[in-house]
């Protein structure tokens, strides 16, 4: 089935390099706590809509009776959080650094400040 394919994704990742799994309650609700479990006959929520989908005249999209939508968890994500992980770490370190630069424009700014008042009262 093509739902399945890393073309077919919403999210950028391979689902072939996951697992499907599923959530089940243990205990009631109000105890947050979970278990996982080998099989639960609820992991993947597939709807079809056999109404035709609408396509944008010139799009990539093609013009198709029905379409299928999945809605499954899998590991496999763990690949695009990594990529945005990354994404993040480079933008933090960006602002680390131009933290860092600030932080260095003032202590020459005042080392500057300093040496024109030590001028001033040599006379």
């Amino acid at each position: 089935m093509l739902v399945f394919q890393p073309t077919s994704q919403m999210v950028k990742c391979d689902p072939r390099n996951g697992k499907y799994m599923a959530v089940v309650p243990s205990l009631p609700w109000p105890t947050n706590r979970f278990s996982f479990v080998d099989w639960c006959p609820t992991g993947f929520k597939v709807g079809i809509n056999y109404q035709a989908p609408t396509v944008v005249p010139g799009g990539d999209l093609a013009k198709v009776p029905r379409a299928v939508c999945m809605l499954a968890n899998t590991t496999a994500i763990a690949e695009a959080w990594a990529r945005l992980d990354h994404k993040f770490d480079l933008m933090y370190a960006s602002v680390l650094l131009s933290t860092d630069l600030a932080s260095l424009e003032k202590d020459y700014e005042e080392v500057a400040a300093d040496s024109v008042k030590d001028e001033e009262a040599e006379y």
